[in-house]
């Protein structure tokens, strides 16, 4: 994975300020992050999976608000 793949993966799940809340996520220290994302340490592959698993959930959530949303039209 590049770390722009994974600055973009974080950037959908978290917004602007992704990098804490996707360490929390992950279990890793927001430090590790940071190095993931400027790509001065490889991103383990471990993290792919997570990612699809947080992005498929996330997407989910967002399709049932919308749905939700128009329903009350």
């Amino acid at each position: 994975m590049t770390p722009e793949l994974f600055k973009k993966a974080g950037a959908a799940l978290f917004g602007e300020r992704w990098h804490h809340p996707l360490a929390e996520a992950l279990g890793v220290n927001p430090r590790s992050i940071q190095r993931f994302a400027s790509g001065s340490r490889d991103i383990p592959d471990r993290f792919r999976s997570e990612l699809i698993q947080l992005l498929e959930n996330k997407g989910g959530e967002i399709g049932l608000i919308i749905k939700e949303l128009e329903d009350k039209k």
